[in-house]
């Protein structure tokens, strides 16, 4: 049998050991820190600038006919006035609605209605209106014209059309602005207003998400610092 040598294997444990503290493996990812890698670092900030435009890309005008001609409701639900520019529609009829403070957008081929096209409106303002309208209504594309073009060219835009499924509750009257202010305008402020500090509130949760995770990954940082300091 071989004899073990107790000197000779402390030894050797020792060496193993001072090797590991001299080299110590690569302390695991930090937040920020992969941007710092040759491959991954453009990419991470490729992707960045991508998402950047996403959030403050305009996803397109928008037809409204209804509230949303007033500029005091967009006051109320994205905190500014939008660019505004008349325009026509062929093929439809603008009603009113019973009990509702909304118009509605019907086809009826020989007709037209008149609203506005609205222009650069952020993803998160459009995501608003999207909520303000009713599931009455169904979002599709369309063609407008503005008035004031003199070439009268069709201009694509996003618009809401009211449901076939829901005709019953279309007024035989075109919706009226002057109706609208003295019956509904109150009210309707005050809906905008409450979207408008939801959305608000949804973000913050957001940030704090986002923040209290970064706290965790620097005081991660930290321990680790130290853990390797001693």
């Amino acid at each position: 049998k071989n004899k073990v040598d107790p000197f000779g294997a402390v030894v050797n444990g020792l060496i193993h050991h001072m090797e590991g503290v001299a080299h110590p493996p690569p302390p695991p990812p930090i937040w920020g820190a992969e941007l710092d890698h040759p491959e991954l670092g453009p990419k991470i900030a490729l992707a960045a600038e991508e998402a950047m435009k996403s959030i403050k890309a305009d996803w397109g005008p928008v037809f409204v006919y209804g509230p949303m001609l007033l500029p005091a409701v967009w006051g109320e639900l994205i905190g500014r006035v939008p660019e505004m520019a008349p325009a026509k529609i062929f093929g439809f009829l603008r009603r009113g609605l019973i009990c509702s403070p909304e118009a509605a957008l019907v086809e009826e081929e020989t007709s037209l209605a008149v609203g506005q096209v609205v222009y650069g409106l952020l993803p998160w303002e459009r995501k608003l209106v999207d909520v303000m309208m009713e599931d009455t209504f169904t979002m599709t594309k369309g063609f407008v014209r503005l008035i004031e073009d003199e070439e009268q060219q069709d201009l694509d835009v996003t618009l809401y059309l009211w449901r076939e499924d829901f005709m019953d509750g279309v007024t035989d009257e075109d919706w009226s602005i002057e109706t609208f202010e003295e019956d509904w305008m109150d009210q309707y402020l005050d809906m905008c207003r409450d979207m408008r500090r939801q959305k608000k509130m949804e973000a913050m949760a957001d940030e704090e998400l986002k923040e209290a995770t970064l706290t965790g990954r620097r005081l991660q940082k930290v321990e680790e610092d130290e853990l390797q300091d001693d």
